[in-house]
Parts: structure tokens; C-alpha cells; sequence
């Protein structure tokens, strides 16, 4: 399990050099982040032959941490042995922080669009609450006074009617 060799890139991302972990376990990059669980996992499915997929959160020279997303596969002799390991893996740091800044949008959206709908039943509610009073109270007086109504005048409890259906058509179609 002692790193035999790792490439440019491997440099590149975690700051060591080959030289500074040729012989070492690969543990030298754990974060401490992960469960004993986690490459007990690993080194089982590994050593029954099979290939080892996942993401490690794992930790550079320096102390920084980043995401890995790894395949692990045993080479194995003509015996079927494991006689040595090959990992490729790629730093996924930034598609994770885009990811997770993707899932938080999408939550502020839904979050945002809730309330729309919240402002928009409670605004339905409080413009149509004194609107059905107006329209029940001008009925009403129509009624009591319609025998005093000028035809001339029934033309202004038509208007409160039909401005009062305007604004509830309003109200509906927003």
C-alpha cells in the first residue's frame, strides 16, 4: 500500500513531490474527515480483486483540503494476488463548491418563490375581503332605494359593479 509513484499532476494538487512520498501510505493526504468505515470499505473491495470507486476529502501539504474523486484498481498476478494498486483520481474541489453553490441557489429560488406565492394569496386575500364588502353593501342600498332611483342614476351602481369585476378579474389572472 506504500506510494511507489505519482505523476505531475499529483504534485501539482497536493504539493508533495515524488520524492517526498515515494515509500509513504497514501494516509499521508487523509483529512481525518473520513470514517474508519470508509477505507475499510476501500481496502476490502481492493483486495477481493474488484475496483474501488468514490470521492476522498483528503488534505495537501500545506493543510488545505480538497475533494478527490478516485478508481482504484488492484493489479493482481497470474495467481490472481494483488501484488500492487493503481489509483487515478481527479480534483473535484471546484465542481463540488459549484455544485453546492448550485444547490444553494436553487434553494434561495424555491425559498424566494414560496414566499412570491405567499404575498401574492395574502395581497388576493386583502384586496377581495373589502371589495366583496363594497360590492354586498352597494346591493344593498340599491336594492333599498331602488324605488327612489333615477333610471339616469342606475348608471352609477352599474359602474361600481363593473369596477369592482374589474379589479377581482385582475386579482384572478395575477
Amino acid at each position: 500500500g506504500n506510494i511507489e509513484y505519482v505523476n505531475p499532476r499529483f504534485t501539482q494538487v497536493t504539493g508533495y513531490t515524488l520524492a517526498e512520498v515515494q515509500g509513504q501510505n497514501p494516509r499521508i493526504l487523509k483529512s481525518g474527515e473520513q470514517s474508519k468505515e470508509f477505507y475499510k470499505d476501500l481496502w476490502d473491495t481492493i483486495l477481493e480483486g474488484k475496483i474501488w470507486k468514490g470521492e476522498f476529502h483528503n488534505k495537501k501539504k500545506n493543510g488545505d483540503l480538497f475533494w478527490e474523486s478516485g478508481h482504484i484498481s488492484p493489479i493482481t498476478d497470474e495467481k490472481g494476488s494483488v501484488t500492487h494498486i493503481i489509483a487515478v483520481k481527479e480534483d473535484i474541489t471546484e465542481k463540488k463548491k459549484m455544485l453546492s453553490e448550485l444547490i444553494s441557489s436553487k434553494e434561495s429560488a424555491e425559498r424566494s418563490n414560496r414566499l412570491k406565492d405567499a404575498f401574492i394569496a395574502n395581497i388576493s386575500h386583502e384586496i377581495r375581503t373589502p371589495l366583496n364588502g363594497i360590492l354586498g353593501m352597494t346591493n344593498i342600498i340599491r336594492e333599498m332605494l331602488s324605488p327612489h332611483i333615477a333610471k339616469d342614476d342606475e348608471i352609477f351602481f352599474e359602474g361600481i359593479e363593473i369596477s369592482s369585476k374589474r379589479i377581482i378579474r385582475t386579482i384572478d389572472m395575477i
